[in-house]
């Protein structure tokens, strides 16, 4: 069964419906699971056995790297907010160069499983830091918030790490390391990600539609998954006075941004042609769309493979780049329910003082997310 927002939803409300009657039914906390309305935390004793192996081992190597991770991780504090300062007045693109032109329910299952990932690398750092500092945790695990999955590391009440300047800061700054880390293995595959692919695939003509917008152009036009985009062209009345030959879907992308949106063009593909009148790009704005992700048109050499492997194996490549670099980047804001917010706290002991400057923090995070995306 097709994954769309329903089957979503209902799974979801069948999955907590269930769960909400077992956890009435037996005492799931014997077993380390933990549940309520729409939250669910299991409590690994393996998971926590891994972070205190990992964080042992480390051991011998912290003090040395302590002060390092403390310099760069100040470093990374103070150059957050200057970003967001920065994009209020030269626009800079949060996301990376990956084309997206349609937002569907494949490209947010990818965007979740990037999240839970950024997420579990960036609470084990602090597990394994905190437990390499010699402090305790209670726990490692993961848990579901909705249809969100996500990881937490759990400390001790009466000797919780975090309160102890000494090493609370190295422990808060652990956890943006672990995902800088991970952005510089992946950074070397997502430039050289064409390149890989072609050790199975072959590149041919053409822009190979990956998905569409239920509610957009070409879905209205009847077109599918899979076509191949071999041409456009523009109508001027009842003729077609500009014709563009498609090599890859980046030429499909440019002709699109140099029309206005509204406009009657003519797709030539290799499943017949198609008449379609173009919506605003909710990206580019002052281009259009046709309602679908196109990316290379890609022949598998491997009959295991379809064509759009290599745009779903890059697409994830790419939001676990930007994710990590995201998550690392917010939770070093001073707003609250973030690392950040420690950090202020420690480095700052007015409460009135925190306060102006979270709030100003929050309002310049919110005005840098409507320059970046206008269309919010």
């Amino acid at each position: 069964m097709a994954l769309t927002p329903l089957t979503i939803l209902v799974g979801s409300l069948i999955f907590w419906t269930l769960t909400i009657i077992l956890a009435n039914l037996v005492d799931t906390s014997r077993f380390g699971i933990f549940i309520s309305p729409l939250l669910l935390l299991i409590k690994g004793g393996w998971m926590t056995d891994f972070a205190y192996n990992i964080g042992i081992k480390f051991e011998p190597i912290f003090k040395r790297i302590k002060k390092p991770i403390d310099i760069f991780g100040f470093a990374f504090f103070l150059a957050v907010p200057m970003t967001l300062i920065v994009n209020l007045f030269v626009k800079a693109p949060m996301f990376s160069t990956m084309v997206i032109t349609a937002l569907t329910i494949d490209n947010l299952v990818i965007f979740l499983i990037a999240l839970f990932i950024a997420l579990l690398i960036h609470e084990l750092f602090h597990a394994i830091v905190a437990v390499a500092a010699g402090e305790n945790i209670e726990s490692f695990g993961i848990g579901i918030v909705g249809i969100v999955l996500v990881a937490f590391t759990q400390f001790p009440k009466q000797e919780n790490p975090l309160k102890k300047k000494k090493v609370a800061r190295t422990i808060i700054f652990a956890g943006v390391i672990g995902n800088l880390l991970l952005i510089g293995l992946l950074t070397p595959i997502a430039i050289n990600a064409d390149a890989l692919m072609q050790t199975t695939f072959e590149k041919e003509n053409g822009a190979l539609v990956i998905s569409i917008d239920p509610f957009g152009p070409a879905n209205n036009a009847k077109m599918t998954k899979g076509t191949v985009i071999l041409s456009a062209g523009l109508y001027n009345g009842l003729f077609i006075v500009q014709e563009t030959q498609i090599v890859n879907h980046y030429d499909l992308i440019n002709f699109l941004h140099t029309i206005e949106a509204g406009s009657r063009i003519k797709l030539y593909t290799n499943r017949g042609e198609y008449d379609i009148i173009t919506k605003r790009d909710p990206i580019f704005t002052n281009g259009s769309s046709i309602g679908a992700t196109v990316y290379y048109n890609y022949k598998p050499k491997i009959p295991f493979f379809s064509p759009s492997t290599p745009f779903y194996l890059i697409l994830f490549i790419h939001w676990m780049i930007n994710v990590n670099l995201m998550l690392a980047a917010y939770n070093m804001l001073p707003i609250p329910f973030t690392d950040g917010e420690r950090l202020l706290q420690m480095l700052i002991r007015d409460a009135r003082k925190r306060k102006i400057i979270m709030v100003a923090t929050a309002i310049l995070f919110l005005a840098s997310l409507l320059r970046t995306f206008p269309t919010i």
